[in-house]
């Protein structure tokens, strides 16, 4: 991360802001989209959702967390120019279990989506099965650093995929009741209030970085239902999106080593890196998802990350169907 200028004092500034509310934002959203094809589906039988939760989200998750693994052992184990974590054994065996690296959030997304379902299914109290979710939020508070950290992030996060389920399912920040952009924008100030007190180091840090988290994430959403955000290049982002977030990681990767190859002095144009690091991690695998809709020969590609391509689970569905619904990478 030192590649690109991560240690400056502005580029430590925009990370520490972003990765506030960046996983929550996903989760979020993953609830947001699953309570809406829920509404457009209807109930799905558990053992067919859990079938195709596990096929979405947890093939592509073993695959890229194997590939990425054996890539930084056998790639940087000797010259570590991207400055990567070299696995070791331990770290293979709990792959099945938390992922690699990034991808631990599609095995955790797997694993609350399949909870989600399994409470649905059984007609779960709708006051319990949110408590439920609040009481893993607390549980995180309480245990902390004690906790494995794949765990305190599953705990942590995945509230806010029970809030995003709750907006879609009462439309809450749909066009029917939109709370508007001046609500948006009150959110998006008591966001940034809650981390500057988090960050002076007042008392209750753990709830004012969740108060900041869950308050720029709420903004974020009510501000594009306000503002009717609508732009096809979004919509593809959106549909590819596990493409995306599949492959960001060798883009940014690739950027970096390319970054401290060149010799420019780490930290010299955080802003740009940046922005060059944003764009390759979102124009490469666009540019991938174009070769293989448009070169016959690499067809196959698309089963890798959307392995019901080649498993025909989703047969009956026009082409991209499921990306729709599967894809945030939900």
């Amino acid at each position: 991360m030192e590649a690109i200028g991560i240690n400056s004092c502005f580029g430590a500034l925009i990370r520490s802001w972003v990765y506030s509310f960046h996983m929550p934002l996903f989760f979020m959203l993953s609830g947001y989209v699953h309570g809406m094809r829920q509404r457009q589906a209807g109930t799905t039988d558990f053992l067919h959702g859990l079938r195709q939760n596990f096929i979405a989200l947890y093939v592509p998750c073993m695959f890229f967390s194997f590939l990425q693994a054996f890539l930084n052992l056998i790639v940087f184990s000797r010259s570590n120019a991207a400055n990567v974590h070299i696995p070791e054994l331990r770290h293979f065996m709990m792959i099945p279990f938390n992922g690699f690296l990034n991808y631990w959030f599609l095995c955790a997304l797997f694993l609350v989506k399949s909870i989600h379902m399994a409470f649905e299914s059984a007609g779960a109290n709708e006051h319990l099965h949110s408590f439920f979710w609040v009481s893993l939020f607390v549980l995180s508070w309480i245990a902390g650093d004690s906790m494995p950290r794949f765990l305190f992030l599953l705990c942590y996060n995945s509230l806010c995929f029970r809030i995003g389920y709750i907006l879609s399912r009462r439309e809450y920040i749909t066009e029917t009741r939109n709370p508007g952009a001046f609500w948006g924008l009150v959110l998006l100030g008591s966001g940034i209030a809650f981390l500057l007190v988090y960050y002076s180091g007042g008392v209750a840090g753990f709830f004012t970085k969740a108060g900041s988290a869950l308050c720029m994430v709420l903004s974020l959403m009510v501000l594009f239902f306000a503002l009717s955000i609508k732009s096809s290049f979004l919509s593809v982002c959106g549909l590819y999106s596990m493409v995306i977030y599949c492959i960001h990681n060798y883009a940014a990767m690739t950027f970096r080593i390319m970054y401290r190859i060149s010799g420019v002095k780490a930290g010299s144009f955080p802003a740009f890196s940046y922005i060059m690091c944003f764009i390759a991690a979102l124009f490469i695998p666009l540019a991938i998802v174009w070769l293989y809709k448009n070169v016959k020969c690499l067809r196959w590609v698309e089963c890798i990350f959307y392995p019901s391509r080649l498993l025909r689970v989703n047969h009956v569905q026009p082409d991209h169907a499921d990306d729709r619904t599967d894809n945030l990478p939900q």
